[in-house]
């Protein structure tokens, strides 16, 4: 009796190990299935890329396959989609450039309507335009009396929870930029508190990620607003052009960023430029200038 029972618990460990193997095995096999499907689709991609695709084409592929891939491999898509997208933009900037196009634009949109709403657009030209615009990623912007398509960079926030930190952090940088420009017709159109936010954001992304791929956009986007901050625009200056006083808002603005946050680099030189500035009773003067054009070039 006691032979037996040896036996059955020798019989069942034995089955217990090999069910334990089989499992192991097949998480193994898994593991070895997802690296090879991943494989495969960076491989179709840069297949797909090779052919000079439209954006709307590398689109379709992302959405199919952006789950497969790794955190690493959704960037280098999503990094090859903003190159086409660049590319491809002069192309179809011609097709708004027409006065027909520009003209069937107006007549479709009123003053505060969503341009990339594609409601109560009767024109069959004007709607393929548009939808071929947004299906590729684009939107439409109007500037000193124009239209025209940029990059629509909230059109790629659907891929964020996929992407590197460091791509997801810029995209969320260049989605403020597509959703609200900060200037047009060379005239500040968002508050100088804005001007100031936003380059934080672009100042703590060119610190954290020294080596991304996109830390160089970022920083010349950086230097425009550092521009704005110490320079203002031709039509929203910084110092009046008469009375060379600073702007009122401005002074409030920057002195309320000081008092928030004393950590950056900008947030320094901004304090000094205050000082400076104030002791020169706000107005435009050589030494304010310098300090100004100094800090430009050193940021």
């Amino acid at each position: 009796m006691r032979k037996i029972i040896g036996l059955l618990a020798v019989f069942i460990l034995s089955a217990s190990l090999a069910g334990c193997s089989a499992n192991s095995g097949g998480s193994s096999g898994s593991k070895d299935n997802a690296g090879g499907k991943q494989q495969d689709v960076m491989a179709e991609f840069s297949s797909l890329m090779e052919t000079d695709p439209g954006p709307d084409q590398i689109i379709g592929f992302i959405d199919k396959n952006i789950s497969s891939a790794d955190q690493e491999d959704a960037s280098s898509m999503i990094d090859g989609l903003e190159s086409a997208q660049k590319d491809h933009l002069d192309e179809l900037e011609n097709k708004f450039y027409s006065e027909d196009i520009q003209k069937e634009i107006n007549d479709a949109y009123k003053p505060g309507s969503d341009l990339n709403d594609l409601e109560g657009v009767t024109d069959e030209q004007l709607k393929d335009l548009l939808k071929e615009t947004k299906d590729s990623g684009y939107k439409l912007e109007t500037a000193e009396g124009m239209y025209y398509p940029i990059i629509d960079y909230g059109f790629y926030k659907k891929y964020a929870d996929h992407l590197t930190p460091d791509f997801a952090d810029y995209i969320n940088i260049m989605s403020v930029e597509s959703d609200a420009a900060p200037a047009k017709d060379a005239e500040l159109v968002i508050g100088w508190s804005d001007l100031i936010k936003r380059a934080l954001s672009q100042e703590a992304f060119i610190q954290k990620y020294p080596g991304s791929k996109r830390v160089e956009e970022v920083t010349g986007l950086y230097k425009n607003y550092a521009a704005f901050i110490f320079l203002g625009l031709n039509n929203t200056p910084l110092y009046d052009y008469d009375t060379h006083i600073m702007n009122a808002d401005a002074i409030t603005a920057y002195r309320d960023a000081i008092g928030k946050d004393g950590g950056s680099k900008l947030i320094g030189k901004l304090n000094g430029f205050l000082d400076i500035a104030e002791k020169n009773n706000y107005r435009l003067t050589e030494e304010v200038d310098k300090y100004r054009h100094d800090t430009l070039s050193s940021l």
